[in-house]
């Protein structure tokens, strides 16, 4: 899944969050907060199931950070504006801008101006990585848990600009209510499907026309004149 592939990228898998290898640690953690939510329910502890809910909601959006990050890294590391790269950065930074906005608004902006779909070849890196570590403490992350982008060609390297920050970058702006963003990372994912649902119908009206076309084309031209019009059931397009 994303963590998974995210850890590989970050140095962030196994239990203990420092290998190339591995379950993703996020992913180890959100199952122990579920495992112990399920707990403090069958032990009538809400408000100790809400914590461990929040935690789920902040572990949530560290992958979607690392996605953020490493995409914007390799459009600023190529030489020419490459279109899938573009697509990969938008979605994963829309992904999480509603919550980067309800902590810093002016990060938010920098962000969506830099990753945006567009044709812009002058992505800045290492601005849009320090408007989000300037806001991991207000969204419950933090600079270990995030890592940097690993070069897998080196001796525990990691890649120009892209290394781990460090937990001072963390400024509290303002905290944002965990229901607020369990909606916001939803709704974020939510806009990227029906996106793709649009499309996919888009492309199944257009052959369905085409198919039409095809079958009155096929039609005896005399014998269509002569006898009743031809209707085409939706079972004959089937």
């Amino acid at each position: 899944n994303l963590a998974n592939e995210e850890c590989t990228q970050f140095k962030t898998c196994s239990s203990t969050g420092d290998s190339l290898t591995g379950e993703a640690f996020v992913n180890s953690e959100i199952l122990d907060n579920f495992r112990g939510g399920q707990a403090k329910i069958m032990n009538r502890d809400c408000e100790g199931a809400k914590v461990l809910k929040d935690s789920i909601a902040s572990l949530m959006t560290i992958p979607l950070i690392q996605g953020t990050l490493r995409y914007a890294h390799l459009l600023w590391d190529a030489e020419d504006y490459w279109e899938p790269y573009g697509g990969q950065a938008a979605a994963f930074a829309h992904s999480i801008l509603p919550l980067v906005h309800e902590c810093d608004k002016d990060a938010a902006t920098l962000i969506h101006e830099n990753l945006r779909v567009q044709n812009n070849p002058n992505v800045d890196f290492v601005a849009v990585k320090r408007a989000l570590e300037r806001n991991y403490a207000c969204l419950k992350v933090t600079c270990s848990q995030v890592g940097g982008i690993y070069n897998e060609f080196s001796n525990g390297q990691y890649l120009e600009n892209a290394e781990p920050c460090t937990e001072f970058f963390g400024k509290v702006t303002m905290d944002v209510d965990d229901d607020q963003k369990v909606m916001a990372v939803g709704l974020g994912i939510a806009i990227g499907v029906l996106a793709v649902l649009a499309i996919m119908v888009c492309i199944i009206r257009r052959a369905a026309e085409r198919k039409i076309l095809l079958k009155r084309q096929t039609l005896d031209v005399e014998g269509y004149e002569e006898k009743d019009p031809v209707l085409v059931t939706k079972s004959e397009i089937l």
